[in-house]
């Protein structure tokens, strides 16, 4: 290949830079999803956190970035010197992976993921187009890439109905590039035509329309779809019912999501077996493509643009998000409402309260001991010790005074997410979870 030259490409990012940095996550959901058969799950374990990454309809494993601050714009065309080698937008570029759901862009979820290069050249791929000759992107292309940016552009003006039905939508509507700067060539006609197609279908099925409680279609996977983590009800079952792949996040918390994903395989980290892999050096075309011809990629030193706040959330919002409490199982679907109609936590601004000190005890009374142990179910439970087993038990002690009872553990029990109370100061005492 002859040199390629550099104004479009020095002093960059690799590609994959800031993927590894660990995404800032919000895994809540708050109703109950329609029937469903769950098409895909994976397990990432970081330290001593793990993660269930999971799909109702679609079999695929894309990549989850977390959540953005509010600098962030895909509108935008970010400095150089955070631009990557391939000149997509890093983790929350939406034509590189499915974004966590936002209310501002509703189009994101309907960009396309893949399509015929022949009849969409906005998916070309770089090295294809680059005339190397001339340094500059080929004529061929440039004209075929001029005439869809055309067509996209009078589909836009198409749906001028939208100024007055959902003024807010067309307010916000992206629109194609007005030049041919290769930086935008693949991403803004993929985002602008994906407006065409969300509005298409909510003049069809409106956002607003009653909930979808029919059951889960697989979907056509051709779109990238969303997380939809903190969607509205009415929101995620309007991308259900339109056959978006909806894809959700659930941090492993209770007991039962533990045993759960016992035995499963724990990926180290959210990029491992997602299409977002291929974008290292040693597999993207265009990174080595700069690197073979003594470009210079630099890997950053942080993710930029993480949000810092995620929204108070709740016990039973959490809780919903697996895809275990959602109902499935191994043996199926099953109608998973109702079951946690009582909250076993007294919760304010989305932390759980530590319960009361019970009384001391008075009068006296016998203490009895009780080892962790799982019943035929493998669920948790306690059976009795003899004095003499549990002289013996070297397990950590916890006290239930209500009960006059010493519980003994094999490790520290682990507490819920969002407690509020330090477990080891006096007056932040916790009643034993079975």
């Amino acid at each position: 290949m002859a040199p390629i030259s550099y104004p479009y490409f020095a002093n960059r990012l690799l590609s994959i830079a800031g993927y590894y940095c660990p995404p800032v996550i919000i895994d809540v959901l708050s109703y109950w999803l329609p029937p469903f058969k769950r098409l895909s799950s994976r397990f990432v374990a970081i330290g001593c956190r793990k993660w269930e990454l999971w799909s109702p309809n679609s079999p695929t494993a894309p990549f989850y970035p977390g959540l953005h601050d509010s600098t962030f714009s895909v509108e935008s065309d970010p400095p150089e010197t955070l631009q990557r080698g391939d000149g997509h937008c890093g983790r929350f570029d939406p034509t590189v992976s499915p974004q966590v759901f936002s209310t501002d862009q509703p189009w994101l979820p309907f960009v396309r993921r893949h399509a015929d290069p022949a009849v969409y050249p906005e998916f070309s791929p770089f090295l294809t187009v680059w005339d190397e000759r001339r340094s500059a992107i080929s004529d061929v292309f440039h004209s075929a890439l001029g005439r869809r940016l055309a067509v996209i552009q009078a589909q836009v003006d198409s749906w001028g109905e939208v100024r007055t039905t959902f003024p807010e939508l067309w307010d916000r509507r992206p629109l194609p590039p007005d030049g041919m700067d290769h930086e935008v060539l693949g991403r803004k006609p993929k985002i602008a035509s994906a407006w065409v197609r969300m509005v298409s279908a909510v003049s069809s099925s409106p956002r607003n329309a009653p909930p979808y409680d029919k059951d889960v279609r697989e979907v056509d996977d051709s779109l990238m779809g969303t997380w939809i983590n903190g969607t509205a009800e009415v929101d995620g079952k309007w991308l259900l019912r339109l056959r978006i792949p909806c894809f959700v996040i659930h941090e492993l918390d209770s007991e039962a999501d533990w045993f759960h994903g016992a035995g499963a395989g724990y990926l180290q980290s959210f990029v491992t077996g997602t299409p977002v892999a291929d974008l290292g050096a040693t597999k993207n075309p265009l990174d080595i493509a700069i690197l073979r011809n003594g470009g210079r990629l630099f890997e950053g030193t942080r993710e930029q643009h993480l949000a810092t706040h995620v929204p108070p959330s709740t016990w039973g919002d959490r809780y919903r998000s697996s895809s275990y409490s959602q109902g499935w199982s191994a043996d199926g679907y099953k109608d998973p409402e109702g079951s946690i109609s009582l909250v076993p936590f007294e919760e304010r601004d989305g932390f759980i309260l530590p319960p009361p000190v019970a009384h001391d005890l008075s009068g006296g009374g016998q203490w009895t001991s009780w080892e962790e142990d799982r019943d035929e179910r493998g669920n948790y439970c306690f059976s009795k010790l003899t004095a003499h087993e549990a002289s013996a038990h070297d397990g950590e002690a916890w006290y239930d005074r209500e009960n006059r009872r010493v519980l003994l553990f094999e490790d520290a029990p682990r507490t819920p997410r969002f407690y509020y109370a330090h477990l080891w100061k006096p007056g932040s005492y916790m009643k034993c979870r079975q």
